[in-house]
């Protein structure tokens, strides 16, 4: 789906969606960082409307409505987070009307870490310094990573995994450290210390 932009009455630039599809959907609630049911609950509609939502049905013509007025809504950095994530294409597809193509990224071997020029572009080093891991790993699981090899990688569960992907927000040192770890991500953007004693109690 393309994404156009208006401008607002400050003089910045608001994303307009011609269409609201299951990629959409999937980014304005990931941007929030709410889960399937919070994001119904603010949107007014059931958690069974939402999955349905992300899993291809296309939204009627008045929860279209509802999607433009949450997105008009959205803060200064929900709107950064929208335009910098990935698209997802939808799981399946239970409607007539035809998502965008999704190029299919190079994968990885299941049993290495991502690629270290990975973390050389722009908007995933942003990412590591907000400590946006659902980011991260939406971008690994586009690289070939599945949620349980993730979770293997930085001593997580896959239900833990899947929370932060769903838009838990993780903050402590030690969690941020087994990631940094597992996933081989620079240390200094993530704003860790450069002791590397720590890798030896991750795998």
């Amino acid at each position: 789906m393309t994404v156009t932009d208006r401008p607002t009455f400050r003089g910045g630039r608001r994303p307009v969606i011609p269409l609201w599809t299951a990629p959409e959907v999937w980014r304005l609630r990931t941007a929030k960082r709410m889960s399937v049911r919070a994001f119904a609950a603010w949107l007014g509609v059931s958690d069974r409307m939402v999955s349905k939502w992300e899993s291809g049905t296309v939204p009627g013509p008045i929860n279209q409505e509802a999607l433009d007025t949450a997105l008009r809504l959205c803060t200064a950095d929900e709107i950064r987070r929208f335009r910098a994530l990935p698209e997802r294409p939808p799981r399946q597809r239970t409607s007539e009307v035809e998502p965008a193509p999704v190029a299919e990224p190079a994968t990885v071997p299941l049993g290495q870490p991502p690629p270290a020029e990975l973390w050389e572009d722009e908007t995933m080093r942003r990412a590591l310094r907000h400590h946006d891991l659902a980011y991260v790993f939406h971008v690994l699981q586009r690289h070939g990573l599945s949620q349980r090899r993730i979770a293997a990688l930085v001593g997580m569960s896959q239900s833990e995994i899947s929370e932060i992907m769903a838009g838990r927000r993780v903050g402590q040192y030690g969690v941020l450290e087994r990631v940094a770890v597992g996933l081989a991500v620079p240390r200094h953007p993530m704003g860790l210390s450069s002791n590397e004693d720590a890798h030896a109690d991750v795998r």
